[in-house]
């Protein structure tokens, strides 16, 4: 259930900001295989696990509207 409202929310949320078709299927692919990954049960291990992609995922998107 979790994975499903993810992507849900991801996907409504890039579709307002007027994101590309690419971006709207990386986004609810990432949203729905995160919830399922991460096994950590405290929230503050669920951070330090995700902490690294943040940094990433921004260093990896080309300049300029996607």
């Amino acid at each position: 259930m979790r994975a499903v409202l993810g992507a849900a929310a991801s996907l409504t949320v890039l579709t307002a900001l007027g994101q590309s078709d690419t971006a709207l299927l990386v986004g609810g692919f990432t949203s729905m295989a995160i919830p399922l990954v991460i096994s950590d049960l405290h929230p503050r291990d669920q951070f330090i696990t995700l902490g690294p992609g943040a940094p990433l995922f921004l260093g990896a998107r080309p300049p300029g509207p996607c």
